[in-house]
């Protein structure tokens, strides 16, 4: 992923490991992307991508998510 383009320029690669995790590296994705104007590569597992699990409440704290839009 890091590699594979034609040509020099920056890219952020996210490499989660759980469903919590993919659900914070969203956010952080748009986040980053927005300031750092780069794309950023969010990796997907297969077995995580396609499993399906219930997630207990408060482990994700959704206060915490904040997409910054401030212009520069």
């Amino acid at each position: 992923m890091i590699h594979a383009s034609q040509g020099e320029f920056a890219r952020l690669v996210l490499a989660p490991g759980t469903i919590e995790e993919y659900f914070l590296c969203g956010w952080r994705a748009f986040n980053l992307a927005e300031k750092y104007q780069t794309p950023v590569l969010v990796l997907a597992d297969e077995l995580l991508a396609s499993s399906v699990r219930t997630i207990e409440v408060g482990a994700i704290d959704f206060d915490s998510v904040v997409l910054d839009r401030a212009s520069s």
